[in-house]
């Protein structure tokens, strides 16, 4: 009974870091200027562009940016000058989870679940473990691959199911000392921003 009280205990100091990191992250995001966030974001994709693991992968796993995220625009322009196929998530109603769906140049998009663009008519991966890098946005990061989300879980269970190489995208200012961290968190691999790269040994 004292293991269990004590996990219970450090899992309950675990979401209320996490809850306080996340509302720091959110209020520091909400002051961002769009134009820097425009500009962050092209030098992000020039580096993203500069790994290798990027530049051999044959299927890429990215996200429809909202405001204020780093925006994947440009990234998606190089997959497409790269002959990369694409895919992104999208809720499957049936399902009742995010799943990865494909993206062509051809496919109206639509706001889903949370708002989050995503195709109208999605067409589902069969095979999500085809997909070489995965692209992953975050409240907040640290240099270890640690990453903080919005605290629903769906990026994390959807992350679980690939064996892709995970990259975290994220502004500097975004980038934290240490992210509090529970069991089912996923790694990413890289941390990614405008002025750094972070690589998990």
């Amino acid at each position: 009974m004292g293991v269990i009280k004590e996990n219970t205990t450090k899992t309950n100091r675990t979401e209320q870091l996490k809850k306080t990191v996340r509302a720091e992250a959110r209020a520091l995001r909400a002051q961002l200027n769009l134009d820097d966030v425009a500009v962050w974001s092209a030098q992000i994709a020039e580096r993203v562009q500069g790994l290798e693991k990027f530049r051999r992968a044959k299927v890429i796993a990215l996200y429809l940016a909202l405001p204020g995220e780093v925006q994947t625009a440009p990234i998606l322009t190089a997959c497409h000058r790269l002959g990369q196929r694409v895919c992104v998530p999208a809720f499957d109603n049936r399902a009742g989870c995010y799943r990865l769906a494909w993206l062509t140049a051809n496919d109206i998009l639509a706001a889903g679940r949370l708002q989050i663009p995503e195709p109208a008519e999605p067409v589902w991966v069969a095979q999500p473990e085809t997909v070489d890098v995965a692209l992953v946005p975050g409240l907040a990061f640290d240099a270890k691959g640690h990453r903080l989300g919005h605290g629903r879980g769906w990026l994390d269970r959807l992350l679980e199911s690939l064996a892709a190489y995970k990259i975290g995208l994220g502004f500097a200012v975004q980038i934290v000392a240490r992210v509090p961290v529970a069991a089912h968190d996923v790694l990413m691999d890289a941390v990614v921003t405008e002025k750094e790269i972070y690589l998990r040994a």
